[in-house]
């Protein structure tokens, strides 16, 4: 997976991780998810921070091949 691949890819977890914090997923009973308010939060501030730091990485790697 390259670097850009992979911010794609932590972006669209951090967007699926919001929608769901925002109770905008549908769901039906086969398929729920039980999770804590706390718990959701974390996740989103974790997928948030892992999204910036890959790029934070990719800005400094491309600044050193400038």
């Amino acid at each position: 997976m390259n670097k850009y691949k992979a911010i794609m890819q932590a972006e669209r977890v951090h967007a699926i991780l919001q929608s769901v914090s925002r109770g905008d997923t549908a769901s039906s009973e086969e398929n729920e998810l039980f999770i804590s308010e706390e718990t959701l939060k974390e996740l989103v501030s974790a997928s948030e921070y892992v999204k910036q730091s890959l790029l934070t990485l990719i800005e400094d790697d491309d600044k050193t091949y400038e």
